[in-house]
This record gives C-alpha cells, structure tokens and sequence, in this order.
C-alpha cells in the first residue's frame, strides 16, 4: 500500500508545480505512475508464495527476497524517472528478473506461481515497456535515440520467446491457467512489435 500511495502523491505533485507543461507532461506522469502501480500489484501477489517458501527451500526465499528487492528499488527509481526509454528499460530488467523465475518455477513443478508471474509479466510488458517504447517512438526522429529504442525491444521480445516453450510440453503443458498466462505474455510481445511502427 505505501508504494501505491507515493506513486499517487508523485503523480500529483508533479502536475501541481508544473501546471504549464500541460497534457503532454501529465500523459509522461500518468505513464510513470501506471509502472509502479504494476509493481506494486506483484508484489502483492507474491505474499502468498513467500509466506510459503517459509517452509519450503532455502533458493526459493532466496529467489522471493531477490524479487521483492528488484521490485521495490525499481518503484523507487521509476517514482523520479522522466524518460520514457529508461522507464521501458526499468521494466525490461524486471521483466527479465520474472521470465528467469517462471522458467525455474516450471522446472520445479511450481505450476501456480508460474502462471502468476507470467500474468504479472503481460501487465509490466504492455503498460511499462510497450506504452513507453510507444511514446519514445513517436518521438524517435527528434530524439534521434532510435537504436535504444530498438535495443530494448529486442531483449524483451527475445525474453518472451525463451518461454514459448513452456506451455508445449511438461509440466507446463499440463496446466491451464500457465498456458493462458503465457498466450498473454505473447500477445504483449505482439504490442511491443507493434509500438515499433511509427506513426
């Protein structure tokens, strides 16, 4: 709940000081609270699963504590992030943090924190790389930063296509709700692609 409510008074403070930067700058706002909302939506939705590595693994608490510090030090940094490549790059790392856990979730038969990790990695790949690689886009010709942008999306569309695979063959296979969370994971790749296109 903290993370939630800085992210709204940042949003709101930086309207307020700079009423004159109009809608453009409230849309760049908007765009940097949306991630951190994400964040800490997963964080959220990893309570249960470090509850239960309490009694599970010492490499499963390590990899929740390992999460849960990426995902915390990340809100924190995006809170002041004006930049719409370094907000999508901040997203990728997480991104790339979670795919890393969803492969070794499935490998240890953890079915249901796979599928959980895999939503949560749809909404951060839509609304925290996706929508932000969309804005920098559009501004590519002026900012002349086109290689970054086509940088981070060839590492996130790559990540996305290191677990395709999970859903075709067990354990993945065998669990629906992890075949549905990465069919989203894939249509997010797609949005990713298609932010690519100018406008």
């Amino acid at each position: 709940m903290s993370l939630v409510r800085a992210a709204t008074n940042f949003d709101s403070s930086q309207v307020n000081e700079n009423p004159r930067r109009g809608v453009s700058h409230m849309q760049s706002s908007s765009w940097t609270v949306r991630p951190i909302f994400l964040l800490a939506t997963i964080l959220v939705g990893l309570v249960p699963f470090v509850s239960r590595a309490e009694n599970e693994d010492v490499a499963l608490q390590i990899r929740d504590e390992t999460l849960i510090g990426v995902l915390v030090n990340t809100a924190l940094g995006l809170a002041g992030e004006g930049d719409d490549l370094a907000r999508a790059d901040a997203c990728r790392r997480v991104v790339a943090l979670m795919a890393d856990d969803v492969k070794k979730s499935v490998k240890n038969g953890q079915l249901d924190r796979a599928a959980a990790l895999a939503t949560q990695m749809e909404s951060l790949l839509s609304d925290g790389v996706a929508a932000n690689l969309r804005s920098a886009q559009a501004a590519a010709k002026a900012s002349g930063r086109q290689a970054e942008i086509d940088h981070i999306a060839v590492e996130v569309t790559r990540l996305c296509d290191q677990l395709g695979h999970l859903a075709d063959e067990p354990p993945g296979s065998q669990s629906p709700p992890l075949r549905r969370a990465l069919d989203g994971v894939h249509r997010a790749r797609v949005s990713i692609e298609q932010a690519l296109v100018a406008p």
